[in-house]
């Protein structure tokens, strides 16, 4: 990206392809631009698959590109939710697909839920080669729901990113992870540039510091050594900002202060019964964290408050 940045994507071509780029063998794209991991891995053997809808365009002609959203999967960086910088990128991302020697000039977008979201930040940016979108579906209200502040999606859906975007395997939710994107060793297999976990918990952000160079040096399971740990320093970014607070879609630190049922109302000042705290009210610099993010669980729908607020960088309750 023109920040420096570096996006983590997977081109996957139709059988056939020579590598020449000649008229025959370039084809139309498909783009799915998305924060929940372009593509997972079978920790066991490494494989990584396409969604089935996928295979069929690829038989038809197509080839596909899952780009990973900055701050998330194995791309660089740090992210906010609904981020200016995810459209800038995206714009980079399908020019950039316009002139590969495989790609025809013509990309077209697919998905839905915040990938839906995603067609519409990158045709905003008006870039040449995308030709069409196909917003499967799209969240716009989808954390205030008719108005009133969806609080049990937040805990769910905030957990969940926290934990995708750390790249951990929970126990109880064990989807697998984002497949590293540079094979920093050589030696063919991808799968080994993930990091020992420690301590065995499912997370690798806990094992490590960050700067990766203030230690413990990171380990892997091929003993070989690495020098820039891709990675690891992906997640890393993605784990907490330079100042030290928390990082990538922190969904409760960005909606939670705009909770509907902790807004005054203007009448007579009241706040609903079961407001944070007696009287309180929550700043936009307050944050919050789930309970239950490093224990492998995850909240779900109708489970009741399972968080609670710690401050980050300046608070104040009122």
């Amino acid at each position: 990206m023109p920040d420096s940045v570096k996006i983590a994507v997977d081109v996957v071509l139709p059988t056939g392809y020579t590598g020449q780029g000649d008229s025959t063998t370039r084809f139309p794209v498909i783009l799915q631009y998305t924060p929940y991991g372009r593509s997972r891995t079978d920790l066991k053997t490494g494989a990584v698959g396409v969604p089935p809808y996928i295979e069929f365009f690829l038989r038809h002609g197509y080839a596909y590109v899952s780009a990973d959203m900055r701050g998330t999967g194995g791309s660089e960086g740090w992210v906010n939710i609904f981020d200016p910088a995810i459209r800038r990128d995206g714009k980079e991302i399908v020019d950039w697909i316009a002139a590969q020697r495989w790609s025809d000039g013509n990309v077209g977008m697919t998905g839905g839920s915040y990938i839906g979201w995603s067609q519409y930040a990158v045709a905003s940016m008006k870039p040449k080669a995308l030709k069409a979108i196909a917003p499967l579906f799209a969240g716009m209200e989808v954390f205030w729901q008719g108005g009133v502040y969806s609080e049990a999606f937040m805990q769910m859906w905030s957990a969940l990113t926290y934990a995708f975007n750390r790249e951990a395997v929970l126990k109880s939710f064990p989807i697998p992870p984002t497949p590293p994107v540079i094979d920093e060793d050589g030696d063919g297999d991808f799968l080994d540039e993930i990091p020992v976990d420690l301590n065995g918990n499912g997370w690798l952000d806990d094992d490590y510091r960050w700067p990766l160079s203030s230690g413990p040096a990171p380990k892997y399971a091929n003993g070989a050594k690495r020098t820039h740990h891709y990675y690891l320093s992906a997640i890393m970014q993605h784990a907490r900002l330079p100042s030290g607070a928390p990082g990538t879609f922190d969904g409760y630190s960005v909606f939670k202060p705009l909770e509907f049922r902790d807004t005054p109302r203007a009448g007579d000042r009241l706040r609903h019964p079961i407001s944070t705290g007696p009287g309180s009210r929550t700043s936009s610099s307050r944050a919050w964290r789930c309970s239950t993010s490093r224990d492998g669980s995850i909240p779900s729908f109708g489970s009741g408050s399972r968080c609670t607020p710690r401050c980050v960088g300046s608070c104040r309750v009122e």
